[in-house]
């Protein structure tokens, strides 16, 4: 369930900001120490205290030291994503309902516990006869503490396999899902849709439809060069991890606590096996260099980023270009600043997706080194014609209309004048079609969704599983 949670929050979290404060060479990171914080994740503080009271519970246990760091980094991190998601999600229980929990689950040892039994029956007003003795007070705020902190995780876990679905019958049938029998009902729903709707909703959704090829965007880059006092601060560090590296803290968790880069490189036979080179600079930063293996080498890369102090002066600077656009028009205001000005008709710049934005000037945008600034046009007669968009359109109309049948399956049914079908399928015999099959074998008890066919929407409920 760990690497489960672990892929499954990178669903939730999207991606994972984190500032450790475990580098000496920073006075920044020794300020975080100095309150008891040995870094951030998402910007929530981790407790210095915590985290060195887990390396402690796995010294005990004859971990390594190096070993031990990291399994204390990747609990405490995982601890603190999964709490923060589980606040995110609302998924903290409220006393009263720890409580009827507590009320409605006798934890396993007491319903192991033949003193609460009557011939052979558990007899629940015994206990809630312990439940209301004050002598069983810290009995149940132990209980109550279990309770507090694993039902969220086992509801985020559940609420996580929720929307997790099999992509295809090869993945149906390797989860032996080739002897599953359900009992579905489902509304068929295919209305006619007028010419006249069609071109209401072509007119409201032109967006969806440009053609890639006929938007045009010019943009301008504004690289962040790193100072001098940059360049000593990645020196520093890279020596302080080469120290790390040659006590024999395993690689990847010095690629997590520093944020480097760590590559597979050729053999470099004049090192010894366990031996340490570096750091040497290269183009891209500084190199230390491990070997690993009889026939492998491992290198970390310490990349020499530009202060905030930079980033600052930076932001400045485009904000004063952006003002100069205003007053001076994007072209005047580039001939001002003597920045080179490119162009193109992709969507993506930089790595970074610029599909979702209208014409104008966007911006500031950053990049992986710095700032663009775009100015992007959608000409009219770039939009595709409506004879070739009208099916597309078609079943977004009919999917926008379906969406209400999650509020209310029975009264969508009624509302629409539609039949609801029940019907028994396997992966033999489905009669939505066996294509479809595959979207529907993952629906939970009472589960409801939206599947388009060759014939038009289908709202599924699943009334019963047979595996």
């Amino acid at each position: 369930m760990t690497v489960f949670l672990w892929f499954a929050l990178a669903i939730f979290v999207g991606f994972i900001f984190l500032e450790w404060g475990m580098k000496a060479s920073s006075s920044r990171r020794f300020s975080m120490l100095e309150k008891g914080i040995v870094g951030r994740v998402n910007g929530i503080p981790l407790s210095y205290r915590l985290y060195n009271n887990l390396i402690a519970r796995y010294r005990e246990n004859d971990i390594v030291q190096g070993e031990a760091q990291t399994l204390a980094f990747h609990e405490i991190i995982q601890n603190t994503l999964i709490e923060d998601v589980i606040n995110k999600r609302n998924l903290v229980l409220k006393d009263e309902e720890v409580l009827e929990v507590i009320r409605d689950n006798p934890p396993q040892e007491l319903l192991n516990d033949t003193l609460l039994y009557t011939d052979g029956k558990f007899e629940y007003s015994k206990y809630l006869s312990i439940l209301n003795n004050p002598q069983n007070i810290q009995w149940l705020k132990s209980y109550e503490a279990i309770i507090k902190n694993q039902l969220p995780r086992q509801m985020l876990y559940v609420d996580i396999v929720s929307t997790i679905r099999p992509t295809s019958l090869e993945i149906i049938e390797n989860y032996s899902k080739e002897n599953l029998k359900m009992k579905i009902e489902y509304i068929s729903f295919n209305r006619e849709i007028k010419q006249e709707e069609l071109k209401t909703y072509y007119e409201t959704h032109k967006e969806d439809f440009i053609n890639e090829e006929d938007l045009l965007v010019k943009y301008v880059f504004f690289e962040a060069v790193p100072t001098l006092e940059d360049e000593k601060e990645a020196l520093m560090d890279a020596k302080e991890i080469a120290k790390e590296v040659k006590k024999g803290v395993s690689l990847d968790t010095l690629t997590r606590l520093y944020k480097v880069r760590i590559d597979e490189v050729d053999v470099d036979y004049s090192l010894k096996i366990g031996e340490v080179k570096g750091p040497v600079e290269k183009e891209d930063g500084y190199h230390i260099m491990k070997r690993t293996g009889k026939e492998e080498c491992k290198e970390l890369v310490i990349k020499i980023r530009p202060s905030d102090e930079v980033m600052g002066r930076l932001q400045v600077k485009v904000e004063s270009f952006l003002e100069n656009v205003k007053t001076e028009g994007f072209e005047q205001a580039v001939r001002d600043y003597e920045i080179k000005v490119g162009s193109t008709h992709n969507k993506v710049i930089g790595g970074i997706d610029i599909s979702h934005l209208g014409s104008g000037i966007r911006g500031p945008i950053e990049g992986n080194k710095g700032y663009y600034v775009l100015k992007i046009k959608k000409s009219s007669s770039s939009v595709q014609p409506l004879e070739s968009v009208s099916e597309e359109m078609k079943e977004n109309i009919l999917m926008q209309e379906a969406l209400k049948v999650r509020r209310d399956f029975e009264g969508f049914a009624r509302e629409m004048g539609l039949k609801i079908d029940k019907t028994y399928i396997s992966m033999d015999e489905c009669k939505l079609g066996s294509e479809l099959f595959e979207k529907v074998a993952s629906l939970q008890e009472n589960e409801v969704r939206l599947i388009s066919g060759d014939k038009g929407i289908y709202i599924v409920r699943c009334l019963n599983r047979e595996e």
